[in-house]
C-alpha cells in the first residue's frame, strides 16, 4: 500500500513562508550602558562613568548603512526600539540621529512604533519633549517595584516616588507607554505582590509588562543562590503569583496578550514585541542585540551575539 501511495504523482500547493517583513520589519538598537548593573541582569552591559559614546554611536549608524543595502526588498519601519543597557542615558540628539538614519535606510510606516526604555529618574518634563522632538513616541519605563525596600534589593538607582513622577509624566507626554515590573522575588508574598500590582494598575499606564524574576547564570543573584544566601520563591508560591496577576489584570482592563504582556486596547499592544512573536524581521545593532532576516527568502540570524532569548523589549 505504502509503495503505491508512492507512485501516485504529487500536489505541490505554493504557500507563502511564514516568516518574513509582511509579518512586521523592526530594528531593535543595543545601547550597553547603564549606571549601575542589576545583580539580576546577564544582559550585555557595562557601567556608563564618564565613558564618550560617540564612537559606539558611530559604529551602529555605519552598522545600520552596511547592513541596509544587503536588504534593498524591504519595506519601511514598522518598529523601532532603543533598548539595552539603558538607552534613556542617550543624549536625545543621538536618539534623534538614530531615528533618522533608520528612516533614510528603510523610510518609516506613517504609524511606526519607536519605542525608548528608560530609567525612572531620568524622565523629567524638560527630557520627554527633547525625547518627542528626537521622534520617540513610546516609552517602556523600568519601574521594577512600587516598595522602596524591594527596589534597593533589585539594585535599582531609583525610589518609587521616581517611578510614580516618571508614569505621570509619560501620560503627560506620551499616548502610548509601559510599566515594567519584576514579582517573584525572594521572600514577597502574595500579599505584597497583590498590593504592589494594583498600586501599578492605578496608575493608569496603557501596557504593562510583568516578569517574575529569572536567577540567571552569571549574575549576582546566581552567586547569591549558589552561597545559599539567596533563596527562590518555591516553583508553586510562583504559579499563584502568575495565576493572581492574570486575574487582577483582566479585571483592571488589561488582560495577557502574552505571558509577561498586558495591554488595554489591542492597538496599546508593543508593535516591536508583535514583530518576534509573529516570526517578522528585525534588524539588530549594536553590541548585544540579535536580528532575524529574510534575504532571498531564506531565514538568516545577523547579530553581534547570538542570543539565546530575544533581547528585551518591554
Amino acid at each position: 500500500m505504502l509503495l503505491r501511495n508512492l507512485k501516485r504523482p504529487l500536489c505541490v500547493t505554493s504557500v507563502a513562508a511564514p516568516f518574513g517583513p509582511n509579518y512586521g520589519f523592526g530594528v531593535y538598537v543595543h545601547w550597553p550602558y547603564c549606571a549601575r548593573i542589576c545583580p539580576y541582569c546577564d544582559f550585555n552591559v557595562y557601567t556608563a562613568k564618564n565613558r564618550d559614546t560617540d564612537d559606539l554611536l558611530e559604529a551602529i549608524l555605519a552598522d545600520l548603512a552596511y547592513q541596509a543595502a544587503t536588504m534593498p526588498d524591504h519595506p519601511p519601519l514598522n518598529s523601532i526600539f532603543l533598548g539595552g543597557g539603558t538607552p534613556s542615558l542617550m543624549r536625545a540628539d543621538q536618539m534623534e540621529r538614530i531615528v533618522s538614519a533608520c528612516e533614510t535606510s528603510f523610510g518609516l510606516q506613517s504609524d511606526c512604533e519607536i519605542t525608548l526604555e528608560a530609567n525612572p529618574n531620568n524622565v523629567t518634563q524638560a527630557v520627554a519633549r527633547d525625547w518627542q522632538t528626537a521622534g520617540i513616541n513610546r516609552l517602556s519605563i523600568g519601574l521594577q517595584s512600587l516598595d522602596d525596600v524591594a527596589l534597593s534589593f533589585l539594585g535599582r538607582d531609583h525610589n518609587s516616588a521616581d517611578a510614580r513622577t516618571a508614569a505621570e509624566i509619560a501620560h503627560t507626554h506620551f499616548e502610548s507607554f509601559s510599566l515594567d515590573m519584576i514579582y517573584a522575588r525572594p521572600g514577597q508574598t502574595l500579599k505584597d505582590w497583590e498590593g504592589e500590582l494594583r498600586a501599578a494598575l492605578a496608575l493608569q499606564a496603557p501596557h504593562l509588562s510583568l516578569y517574575e524574576l529569572t536567577i540567571a547564570p552569571g549574575t549576582a543573584f546566581y552567586q547569591a543562590s549558589k552561597r545559599g544566601t539567596l533563596t527562590p520563591l518555591p516553583d508553586t508560591l510562583q504559579a499563584d503569583m502568575y495565576e493572581m496577576t492574570d486575574a487582577l489584570t483582566q479585571a483592571g482592563g488589561l488582560p495577557a496578550y502574552e505571558v509577561s504582556n498586558h495591554a488595554r486596547l489591542a492597538n496599546d499592544r508593543a508593535r516591536h514585541n508583535m514583530i518576534y512573536w509573529r516570526s517578522g524581521d528585525w534588524l539588530g545593532l549594536g553590541p548585544g542585540a540579535h536580528g532575524r532576516l529574510t534575504i532571498n527568502g531564506a531565514r538568516i540570524d545577523r547579530g553581534h551575539r547570538q542570543a539565546s532569548r530575544l533581547q528585551s523589549s518591554d
